[in-house]
C-alpha cells in the first residue's frame, strides 16, 4: 500500500524580494546599495516616453501624454499628475530625444527628473500592470571569481551582453536586484495515509531541518540557490539553459541538502510590490506582482511509495 515516510512532511518557502530595479547606466552610478542582493533578474518591456509638446501645467497638475511603443507605433496615455512635490510654479518641463528622460524646473531653478518609465508607474500616469516586465535571465551572484552581489555579477556578464545585443529596439532591458527575505518552513500531513517513522522520529526530523535553516550561510547559500532555480524552472526564461525543464532534480547539488533533509517540497514565492514590478514569462502567462509556486520532491526522493514487504518502490 502507499505510505509516507514521515506523518508530518515537511517543505521549505524561500521569499524572493524584488529589490531594487533599474536600467544599468543608473544603477552603476550607485557606489553601494543599502541591502545586499544576491539574486537578480533581468527582464524587457516596451520603451516608454513624454511628448514634451503635450505637458502643460494648470492649476496644480501637470498635464500631457505617455507614449508607449509597440514596434513602430505608439500607445498614447493622457495623464494628469499633481504638482505638489515639484517645489514653486511656474514650471518649465524639458526632454531631450527620445523623450525617456525628463527634467522639470520650479521658479526657484530647482530641479526634479528622472527615467519616465519609473515616474509614469511611480506617480500613477499608468497603471503597472499595463507595462509589465517580461522574464529574460535569473541569476544568483556567487560566480566562479567570487562575486558579493547581484550588480557586481551583472557587470561583466556575457549573457547580459547577449541580451541588450538581441533586445529589439522598441523595447527596454531592466535589472533587478533581489534577495531572500525569507525562509519558512510548513507542513503537511494526511491522517488516512499512514506513515513508517514513531512520533519521536518525527520530531527529530522536524527539529534537524530547523537547525539546518537556521544555520550559518544557509540563507545566503542554499536558499538562493532555491530561489534562482525555483524562478527559473516557473519562468523558464529565454535566457537561461540549467532548470528549465528538469527541476528539481536529486542530481542537481544545490539542492541536495533538500533532499538530505527528506524535505518533501520545495516552494519558492517572488514579491515585485517594492520595485511596483508585474512579472511574466514564456510559461507564465499572467502577469502579477505576487508568484507562488512549489514543487513536490516527492517522486525523485520517493517519499511516497508503494510499500512491498519492507521495501520501497522507486
Amino acid at each position: 500500500m502507499t505510505t509516507r515516510k514521515f506523518f508530518t512532511e515537511l517543505g521549505i518557502n524561500v521569499t524572493v524580494l524584488d529589490q531594487y530595479m533599474g536600467r544599468q547606466r543608473e544603477l552603476q552610478n550607485e557606489k553601494s546599495f543599502p541591502v545586499t542582493c544576491n539574486l537578480y533578474m533581468v527582464t524587457r518591456r516596451p520603451r516608454m516616453s513624454i511628448d514634451p509638446g503635450s505637458v502643460g501645467f494648470h492649476a496644480g497638475r501637470m498635464t500631457g501624454i505617455l507614449r508607449i511603443q509597440r514596434q513602430s507605433q505608439f500607445d498614447e496615455v493622457p495623464f494628469s499628475v499633481s504638482t505638489k512635490d515639484l517645489g514653486r510654479g511656474p514650471f518649465r518641463y524639458e526632454s531631450e530625444w527620445p523623450h525617456e528622460e525628463y527634467r522639470v524646473y520650479d521658479a526657484d531653478g530647482e530641479v526634479s527628473g528622472g527615467i519616465v518609465a519609473l515616474a509614469a508607474v511611480e506617480f500613477g500616469m499608468i497603471l503597472a500592470r499595463r507595462v509589465p516586465h517580461e522574464v529574460l535571465y535569473v541569476g544568483q551572484a556567487f560566480g566562479k571569481a567570487g562575486e558579493r552581489t547581484a550588480f557586481d555579477r551583472l557587470k561583466s556578464h556575457s549573457t547580459l551582453q547577449r541580451i541588450y545585443a538581441e533586445c529589439p529596439p522598441d523595447k527596454e532591458i531592466w535589472l533587478h536586484l533581489c534577495r531572500v527575505s525569507d525562509i519558512t518552513l510548513f507542513m503537511e500531513f494526511n491522517p488516512q495515509v499512514p506513515s513508517r517513522t514513531t512520533d519521536e522520529e518525527d520530531e527529530q526530523h522536524r527539529n534537524r531541518v530547523l537547525r539546518r535553516i537556521h544555520s550559518v550561510g544557509f540563507a545566503e547559500r542554499e536558499a538562493v540557490a532555491i530561489g534562482e532555480a525555483g524562478l527559473i524552472r516557473y519562468f523558464q526564461p529565454q535566457y537561461n539553459e540549467k532548470f528549465r525543464n528538469n527541476y528539481p532534480d536529486p542530481k542537481h547539488v544545490h539542492i541536495s541538502t533538500c533532499y538530505d533533509l527528506d524535505l518533501a517540497t520545495i516552494a519558492v514565492e517572488l514579491q515585485g510590490q517594492e520595485t511596483r514590478s508585474f512579472f511574466y514569462g514564456p510559461a507564465v502567462d499572467k502577469a502579477s506582482p505576487l508568484h507562488m509556486f512549489r514543487f513536490p520532491l516527492y517522486e525523485t526522493a520517493g517519499f511516497i511509495v508503494d510499500w512491498h514487504g519492507g521495501k520501497p518502490s522507486t
